[in-house]
């Protein structure tokens, strides 16, 4: 989805399938996925649909170097925690304290936004200030370790914010008359630059569960050699609007949540017979685990018991017809032809019974194989190895 001429927007808009160059992803609120499915959000081509949205699209500067889309970063905050996913907090008396760097050392290298990396990272220039301001909000030592967290304890964590440069002619005209604060704009924290774009990234987006180790695991780095990334974990939660006709990126807050859309608007249609809509911000329960662990244990008794019946089967037919029978087993030409047959038709509806089944998950198996493929292909995401060289920066993220 990058700026190449290659890239799949660019495909069909060549092919007359895009009004115009335009195009948003918005991603779930979901960090896991789960097994029976799990419901990804929505990519929109050739517009924008604002029914996706909880909140007006803010307007960002962006320039396009190398096919991706880079951004300036004016200013990073933390919010205490408590006051929600959106950038207009919940709780107006929360305390936002910004990081401390400069506005230079914040964008040394390119910072771009970047849907095919899966986690964010940023110039190792912010660690020292992050960390800090990280410890006197939280009292812990910020790390990339895997934490044990209950619900509780990941809402109470802090909310990141980044200030990017906003394109103040766009943003102006979402301001009302009665100077009611708009989501998504710097406003009143930077007086200088009110017109700037807010985003908010809340705890449950920049921390993994792990179902494995059962931990959280922070996947907001701050060791890149040169330069930063907005990975797929901050676009949660928004509708990114890249907009190629007009130079801009552009952000909405939104739930992502396209079957509810077209459920709402009149089809027929129940997303919960095709995945499973379930929170996974926080772990599983043990009664989800519980029944999970029966649910596969009636299936073995199931087969268990298709298999006992082919033996009674073959055994019962063997001495209803006059064979000898050892364990179903018997020697004249009749019994065995009645065997095979008997055992043909068990079989049969063994493979029908399991085809109905197989047929009821295809659409599940097919996204766990899609998530499987996609984890192959970003790995842990984008890393950095190229040192403080910009153009090295840019190969390693072309490549």
């Amino acid at each position: 989805m990058d700026n190449a001429k290659e890239s799949f927007w660019h495909q069909m808009s060549a092919a007359g399938k895009m009004n115009e160059e335009i195009f948003t992803l918005c991603f779930g609120r979901q960090p896991t996925a789960d097994r029976r499915g799990t419901e990804a959000g929505a990519m929109t081509l050739g517009g924008v649909d604002t029914r996706l949205h909880t909140s007006p699209i803010v307007y960002a500067e962006v320039n396009v170097n190398n096919y991706f889309y880079g951004i300036h970063v004016r200013n990073v905050y933390l919010r205490a925690g408590g006051g929600g996913d959106s950038a207009l907090s919940t709780n107006p008396d929360l305390q936002v304290k910004r990081v401390d760097i400069s506005e230079a050392d914040l964008n040394r290298g390119t910072t771009i936004v970047d849907s095919g990396t899966t986690d964010t990272y940023f110039t190792r220039n912010i660690a020292g200030a992050f960390k800090k301001l990280w410890k006197e909000m939280t009292g812990d030592d910020y790390s990339n370790n895997p934490v044990s967290l209950n619900k509780d304890q990941l809402d109470a964590l802090p909310t990141i914010l980044f200030q990017i440069k906003g394109l103040q002619d766009e943003n102006t005209k979402l301001v009302k008359e009665s100077s009611e604060r708009v989501p998504g704009l710097v406003g009143a924290l930077d007086p200088k630059n009110p017109y700037d774009l807010l985003w908010a990234v809340p705890p449950s987006h920049y921390m993994e569960y792990d179902d494995d180790m059962k931990k959280y695991v922070p996947r907001f780095y701050t060791d890149e050699g040169s330069g930063s990334v907005l990975g797929a974990n901050v676009m949660m939660g928004h509708d990114i609007v890249f907009d190629q006709a007009n130079g801009r990126l552009g952000v909405a807050e939104s739930h992502c949540d396209y079957a509810d859309l077209v459920s709402s608007n009149g089809f027929d249609w129940n997303p919960h017979e095709t995945y499973n809509k379930v929170d996974h911000t926080v772990a599983p329960d043990a009664d989800s685990e519980k029944e999970a662990e029966e649910t596969n244990e009636a299936e073995k008794v199931a087969e268990k018991s298709d298999e006992d019946d082919i033996r009674k089967a073959n055994k019962g037919t063997s001495e209803s017809m006059g064979g000898e029978s050892t364990d179903g087993f018997c020697d004249n030409t009749t019994c065995k032809g009645s065997i095979v047959l008997v055992i043909v038709a068990c079989i049969a509806g063994v493979v029908i019974r399991k085809m109905t089944k197989k047929a009821t998950i295809s659409y599940s198996t097919e996204l766990e194989l899609q998530t499987t493929a996609a984890d192959e292909d970003f790995g842990e995401g984008y890393r950095d190895e190229a040192g403080s060289d910009d153009d090295e920066f840019q190969d390693e993220q072309v490549e």
